[in-house]
């Protein structure tokens, strides 16, 4: 590798260390916070592969790079998602990916590797064709809760940060393994491109990054109960919206989209987002209103008069598409299922 290539090896791992102090400093105390730390494990470890080939443990460098794609996944999952938990599928399916290429290179290494392609096809394809679904499901976390985040600069975040590392890392892992595998000026080229995509990815993050990466801390908003002060546009424009969703129940709606409720408020979109991000605490719109149909299905669930309803017709009934969603949202409400509350209120 030439001067260029080693230059850029360390401006990226000097980024590396750079958001890592960030995030010491922060105490790796959140979810998001410990994913993106060991995601920048596995860029240093892919940046230090060209420069670290002769130390002690030289061998741990490759599938520590691995862990890229997969934890960019997990990380992107738990940035977007502030109910996020990590699952030990999600975990068994990013060890795979690491597991299986790094297991065929041991072998290859004691010439122990069997005849074939299909041993190639199974612990090196098989994983490169994970990495590749593993940034797909990044993207789709990245843009598929978009129009529900409430959020502003996470909203921005979603495309200038994470949009833009995923396209890269995709870009980088198909030119790696290939389009462009084996070409004489990659090795320099791949860790100047990571360099600056580095640099860019910290620069975003350090400008949006207030509130994304610390420990949710959302407090449960109240239906006020006073007539709003005076001259105070922002709790009448809550109460005309608490109005539409205690009064009309417009949170039955399947579907109801934070479009559709600031039109029947009479509000700019933007309006509705900045009060119930910033008024009441919310950073989804889904979590908002589920809390509107929590509350009507657990008095229901608890009422006698409906005890012969199923649990899916209430559901239903208050606005939520699926059982297994209507379930999920129970649950992290009341930390018991729809049944049990059911059975325990009407057995009293």
């Amino acid at each position: 590798m030439n001067t260029l290539g080693y230059c850029a090896v360390g401006a990226g791992l000097a980024q590396a260390l750079l958001i890592a102090l960030v995030l010491a400093h922060a105490r790796f105390a959140s979810t998001p916070q410990r994913l993106y730390g060991l995601l920048m494990a596995g860029v240093a470890g892919y940046l230090l592969i060209p420069v670290a080939q002769d130390w002690p443990g030289a061998w741990l460098l490759g599938p520590l790079s691995t862990l890229v794609p997969g934890v960019f996944w997990l990380f992107s999952e738990s940035l977007f998602d502030d109910q996020y938990e990590l699952s030990a599928w999600q975990l068994a399916l990013v060890a795979l990916s690491v597991l299986m290429p790094g297991f065929y290179s041991l072998l290859v290494q004691l010439q122990a590797a069997p005849a074939g392609e299909w041993a190639h096809a199974l612990l090196v394809g098989l994983p490169q064709l994970l990495e590749f679904g593993f940034l797909v499901l990044a993207l789709k976390a990245i843009l598929g809760g978009w129009r529900d985040d409430l959020v502003a600069p996470r909203r921005k975040l979603r495309f200038w940060f994470a949009g833009f590392s995923g396209v890269f890392i995709f870009v980088l892992v198909l030119a790696r393994e290939i389009l462009f595998k084996g070409a004489p000026w990659l090795p320099a080229g791949q860790y100047l491109a990571t360099a600056l995509a580095l640099t860019g990815a910290n620069a975003l993050l350090l400008r949006f990054v207030p509130g994304l990466l610390e420990p949710v801390r959302r407090r449960r908003p109240a239906v006020a109960s006073s007539e709003p002060e005076r001259g105070d546009d922002s709790e009448r424009q809550l109460q005309a919206v608490r109005r539409l969703l205690d009064g009309e129940r417009l949170y039955r709606e399947g579907g109801l989209t934070i479009g559709r409720l600031a039109s029947a408020s009479g509000l700019p979109e933007y309006r509705l987002r900045l009060l119930i991000n910033r008024g009441l605490g919310y950073r989804n719109f889904n979590e908002f209103l589920n809390e509107f149909r929590i509350d009507e299905a657990s008095r229901r669930l608890a009422d006698p008069a409906e005890g012969h309803l199923p649990v899916l017709t209430i559901a239903l009934d208050v606005g939520f598409r699926s059982i297994s969603t209507f379930n999920k949202a129970f649950r992290e409400a009341h930390a018991t299922t729809p049944t049990a509350w059911r059975r325990q209120h009407l057995d009293g």
